[in-house]
């Protein structure tokens, strides 16, 4: 039985964090391992069991920890952090982290789209869309569920296309496209039940839900994409500046 280092000023639940670090920084503890339950913590450290669950719920809190209902705690898999000042695909993506990318095509579809892609794509009412729904993979993990809408017009042979890699650079290599900017929007979001299970996420996991309008280098759209990410694998990254322009004068 383990007892905590006399330290006054800590208070025993930070104490109980520090060693549950400790042990994942040594590598006694690593990704997918369970950590030990409130009871056992509370043996181990001569602490309450609620100093023990308040310890455990902080670190899920901050992502270290997955709960997964029945089973215990989890060392959280490290998040994927995406860079969202560079436009690139989830491919191109993924292999720039040395992963291997891959994408289960679930639907392709052409079809008449609804006034909101209408809108955002500039299409008029007898305009089309390709529909393509996608579940997309690092390293043989779940990471998003993905729903790409792209203007028929513009590219009319599409659905004859192996579409489980890099739809942009499909495009790029096919249709002599320049892809230009995009304007993307990200929140949190709960996922149904059917989401979770595609996902393999732990229940009640939060998805962060994203929004693409992606243009060409003209300025035109050409793309609208709504995906969720696994919020517990996947996190985006933005870099700011602050210009004479936002100052007060």
């Amino acid at each position: 039985m383990s007892r905590m280092a006399p330290e006054a000023a800590s208070p025993l639940y930070l104490q109980v964090k520090r060693d549950l670090r400790e042990k994942m920084f040594s590598g006694e503890l690593n990704p997918g391992d369970r950590v030990p339950s409130e009871r056992e913590l509370a043996e181990r450290f001569q602490v309450s069991r609620m100093t023990a669950r308040h310890a455990l719920r902080e670190m899920e809190a901050e992502g270290t920890l997955t709960r997964v209902q029945g089973s215990g705690s989890f060392i959280s898999q490290p998040k994927l952090i995406e860079n969202v000042v560079e436009l690139a695909s989830f491919t191109e993506d993924m292999e720039r982290r040395g992963l291997t990318p891959s994408a289960r095509v679930l639907n392709v579809s052409l079809q008449k789209p609804d006034e909101v892609v209408r809108g955002v794509l500039h299409l008029n009412v007898r305009q089309q869309v390709w529909q393509i729904n996608r579940l997309r993979f690092a390293d043989g993990v779940p990471m998003a569920l993905e729903t790409m809408f792209l203007v028929a017009d513009q590219f009319s042979t599409l659905g004859e296309h192996d579409l489980s890699g890099s739809i942009y650079r499909l495009l790029e290599e096919t249709y002599a496209l320049k892809i230009g900017d995009a304007t993307q929007t990200i929140e949190a979001v709960f996922p149904s039940a059917m989401e979770t299970q595609m996902l393999c996420a732990p229940p009640q996991t939060a998805l962060l839900r994203l929004k693409k309008l992606t243009r060409t280098q003209g300025g035109q759209p050409f793309e609208f994409v709504t995906a969720l990410y696994r919020g517990d694998r996947y996190a985006f990254e933005a870099t700011l500046s602050r210009t004479q322009d936002t100052l007060p004068r």
